[in-house]
């Protein structure tokens, strides 16, 4: 599997993708911050890698098959805490599983809070 990727993501994530035995394209971001050029960049890093023959591109940001899994994830969380559920935190990246799992939880209850966390450049620098 060759995943593009970029030292914007912790070294937890690119260490862990390369002992699954994943190869990794790395895009430099700047500072260690996710912007709109770097996520331009590792597109385009991506779009060249799928040229190659045999290439796959699931294309994460368009894909919306993600959405449906992560709506039935959404539904399990739903069931397995019998609905009993105030809010929703979960960690982020392009936000695809937290948009699933919201609006799966918010058609069993409008109410409920969902929240997003992301590592901001400080911290992350500060685990490395």
């Amino acid at each position: 599997m060759h995943i593009v990727t970029s030292d914007a993501f912790s070294r937890e994530k690119l260490d862990h993708m390369k002992i699954l035995g994943a190869r990794l394209e790395i895009v430099p971001s700047d500072e260690g911050r996710m912007t709109e050029k770097l996520t331009r960049d590792m597109i385009e890093a991506a779009r060249v890698i799928a040229k190659k023959p045999g290439s796959y591109w699931t294309d994460q940001l368009n894909n919306t098959d993600q959405i449906a899994a992560y709506h039935r994830m959404g539904e399990e969380i739903w069931r397995q805490t019998g609905g009993q559920i105030d809010g929703f935190v979960q960690s982020v990246g392009t936000a695809g599983s937290l948009r699933g799992n919201g609006e799966a939880l918010r058609r069993n209850n409008k109410r409920i809070r969902i929240a997003a966390v992301g590592l901001s450049p400080v911290t992350r620098a500060s685990r490395s």
